[in-house]
C-alpha cells in the first residue's frame, strides 16, 4: 500500500506451523514505513502459520529535492522527504560574494532562504556573484562628502561623485581615479577613491587701533587679505606709556600673527605711566626704597632708613610723619627724606661716687 510502493515477499500457501518472513522492497522513490494486519510496526516480519493470515506492507512516497551551489556560497536543504514534508532550502554567501538567484528546473522563490511543501523531485541552482568593495574618502573631511562607496558587483562600473560643502572647493582625485574630471571605477578588485577640497579663498578685513591714541602706534592689518594669510600686527609704546594687551586677540603678545579667518578688530591697549624719583638729604644721612616707572594711579610705598649718626627726620613730596610713605603715582614724583646728623654727649661723674649729671644721650647736630 500503495500497489506501486513496492513488493512484498513471503505471500502464499504454507504448511500448518510454519514460519514464513515476510519482506518488503520499496520501489524507487518511495520508502518502507509501517506493518498492519498480522504484523506490526516496523522492523522485521515472521508470521506463524497456525491459520490464514494477511499483512501489508506500507511504503510512503518520497522526493528528492537537489541544489547545486555555483561558486561563491554554499546551500543547506538537499535530500530526500516525505510527500508532503516542508523543505526549507537556504544560499549562504562567503565573503565577498552575494546571493544573486536561484535557477534549474524551477525556482523555489526569489530570496534566500526558501520554504515549500515536498510534492515532487525539484533541482535548484544557488547563483552567487563575486563583490568588491569601493572605498571613498574626502580630503579634509570637513572638505565635503563622496557618493558611490560600498560593496559592487565584479564588473560594475560605479560613478564616483564628490559634493564639497560651504566654503570649499573640489580640486582633484587621488587613488584608482586621478585628475579632476569624471570619476567611473570598474570593480575588478577592492577599490580606493579619495576626492581632495580646499577651503576657497575669502578677503577679511583686519583693522588695528590704538586705545588711548596718543598712547602708542599700531601697524599690520588691512582690508581684502584672503583666508588662510598669515598676518602679523605691532603694538608700539609712545614715551610715558607701555603696551598692556589686544582687545580682540593676540592677548599681550606683540608683534602678534596669526592665520586670517575671518574679519577682525584688534585694539591695542596702552596705559600711561609715570616716574617716582627718590632721595636722601644728605646723601650721607641714609638711604630711601627705590623709585621708578609706574602705571598711573599705582600706590608704592617708599621707605627711608637712616645712617649710623643720623636719624630720620621728615618728608618732602610725601605726607608722612614716619620712615614709610605711600605715594599715589598720578603724576611724575619726586619724593626726598630728610635726615638729620646726630651726635653723641658723654656726661659722667668723676668719682663715680661724687654725685650725678645729666644732659648726656645722643643729639642733633647744633643743640644747645
Amino acid at each position: 500500500s500503495p500497489a506501486g510502493g513496492g513488493s512484498v515477499s513471503g505471500g502464499g500457501a504454507h504448511a500448518l506451523g510454519s514460519a514464513v518472513t515476510v519482506t518488503a522492497t520499496p520501489n524507487r522513490g518511495y520508502r518502507f514505513d509501517r506493518w498492519s494486519g498480522d504484523c506490526t510496526g516496523s522492523g522485521a516480519c515472521s508470521v506463524t502459520m497456525s491459520a490464514a493470515r494477511s499483512v501489508t506492507a506500507h511504503f510512503v512516497r518520497q522526493y528528492t529535492i537537489t541544489i547545486l551551489n555555483r561558486l561563491g556560497g554554499r546551500v543547506t536543504g538537499a535530500g530526500t522527504y516525505d510527500t508532503g514534508a516542508s523543505v526549507t532550502v537556504t544560499a549562504t554567501p562567503h565573503t565577498g560574494y552575494r546571493f544573486d538567484r536561484w535557477s534549474g528546473g524551477d525556482r523555489p522563490c526569489g530570496s534566500t532562504s526558501c520554504t515549500f511543501t515536498a510534492s515532487r523531485n525539484r533541482f535548484f541552482i544557488a547563483n552567487f556573484i563575486r563583490t568588491y568593495t569601493l572605498t571613498v574618502s574626502a580630503d579634509p573631511t570637513a572638505g565635503g562628502s563622496v557618493s558611490g562607496g560600498g560593496t559592487h558587483d565584479s564588473g560594475a562600473s560605479v560613478t564616483v561623485t564628490a559634493t564639497p560643502n560651504t566654503g570649499y572647493r573640489f580640486t582633484r582625485w587621488t587613488g584608482d581615479c586621478t585628475g579632476t574630471g569624471a570619476c567611473s571605477v570598474t570593480m575588478s578588485q577592492d577599490r580606493s577613491v579619495t576626492a581632495e577640497f580646499e577651503i576657497i579663498p575669502l578677503a577679511y578685513n583686519v583693522f588695528v587701533r590704538a586705545q588711548p591714541l596718543r598712547g602708542g602706534t599700531v601697524s599690520g592689518g588691512g582690508t581684502g587679505i584672503a583666508a588662510g594669510t598669515s598676518v602679523t600686527v605691532t603694538a608700539t609704546a609712545e614715551s610715558g606709556y607701555r603696551f598692556q594687551s589686544w582687545t580682540g586677540g593676540c592677548g599681550a603678545a606683540t608683534p602678534c600673527t596669526f592665520t586670517v579667518s575671518g574679519n577682525r578688530l584688534l585694539i591695542a591697549r596702552f596705559v600711561r605711566q609715570y616716574t617716582l624719583t627718590t632721595s636722601a638729604d644728605p646723601s650721607a644721612g641714609g638711604s630711601v626704597s627705590d623709585g621708578g616707572t609706574f602705571d598711573d594711579g599705582t600706590a608704592v610705598t617708599v621707605t627711608a632708613t637712616a645712617n649710623s649718626g643720623y636719624r630720620f627726620d621728615r618728608w618732602t613730596g610725601c605726607a608722612s610723619t614716619t620712615a614709610s610713605c605711600s605715594v599715589t603715582v598720578d603724576a611724575n614724583k619726586t619724593v626726598t627724606a630728610h635726615f638729620a646728623r646726630e651726635y653723641t654727649l658723654t656726661a659722667t661723674a668723676s668719682p663715680a661716687g661724687g654725685g650725678s649729671v645729666s644732659g648726656g644721650g645722643t643729639h642733633d647736630d647744633g643743640a644747645q
